[in-house]
């Protein structure tokens, strides 16, 4: 059994290599793999290892960046510092989220996990029933509008009214099938994702959300990669991977 470490910290490489060869002798360790950069250089090469265990904050961001949109991602165990990140690191294949500093036990229940794990079941399951099954409460039912600031107060945006939302800079934008786009009052798409329907919308890529009520048309481009069309934006193309295209096909044909 092959295990990649993703870890900025050369002791916490060696205290969880040690920890694992401890609970887990038969397991051949690689790593580490220190920065995001480097992971997003190796994602050929994930799908070669059994499981993956990765800190969340790598040497130059979050690690999640190097796992997205990725078809055949291995089982992940996240070993972190930081209990923030749980919604996120199930969305990329997570299987367990262990806080530092690590337990043997917790470990090798993890492990143990992960040798019985099918990865297509794991695809399978969904988001909510994976945070149940580890303690976490569920969000809740999902957003049918924002209270939105303004300069001398607030007004309420309906979510029946975004076409698209992005990540721009350091800002989540709603564009409104009118035309018009509003900042959202939170920090990051995944926290949008997970407040949204996804009957209604659907994540294209790691910049971008889309209204199913917003999507004009879809068009084949390079490398099985398709674009959509909007509705109200004839001028914006969203690109979606190779890899999630035949899912946003299941989603537009319902």
């Amino acid at each position: 059994m092959k295990a990649l470490i993703l870890e900025d910290e050369r002791i916490s490489f060696d205290n969880l290599s040690r920890l694992i060869k401890h609970v887990s002798p038969e397991i051949e360790i690689h790593g580490p793999v220190v920065s995001v950069e480097d992971a997003l250089a190796m994602r050929t090469e994930l799908p070669q290892y059994d499981i993956i265990f990765s800190d969340i904050r790598l040497e130059n961001g979050l690690c999640f960046e190097a796992f997205t949109d990725m078809e055949n991602l291995p089982p992940v165990i996240f070993t972190t510092a930081y209990d923030e990140y749980a919604i996120q690191a199930f969305k990329a294949n997570g299987i367990d989220y262990l806080l530092k500093p690590i337990e043997a036990d917790e470990l090798k229940a993890a492990i143990e996990k992960a040798k019985g794990l099918v990865r297509p079941a794991q695809a399978q399951t969904g988001l909510g029933e994976l945070l149940a099954s580890y303690g976490f409460k569920p969000v809740g039912r999902y957003r049918s509008r924002f209270l939105v600031n303004d300069f001398d107060g607030a007004h309420v945006l309906d979510v029946s009214d975004i076409s698209h939302i992005e990540k721009t800079d350091d800002k989540v934008v709603a564009f409104l099938k009118g035309g018009r786009s509003e900042i959202l009052p939170i920090a990051s798409l995944d926290e949008a994702e997970a407040m949204l329907d996804p009957e209604q919308f659907f994540r294209a890529n790691r910049q971008c959300i889309i209204s199913v009520g917003s999507v004009c048309r879809i068009v084949n481009y390079f490398r099985q990669k398709v674009r959509v069309k909007l509705k109200n934006y004839p001028d914006v193309s969203i690109e979606v991977s190779r890899e999630r295209a035949p899912e946003l096909r299941k989603w537009l044909d319902r």
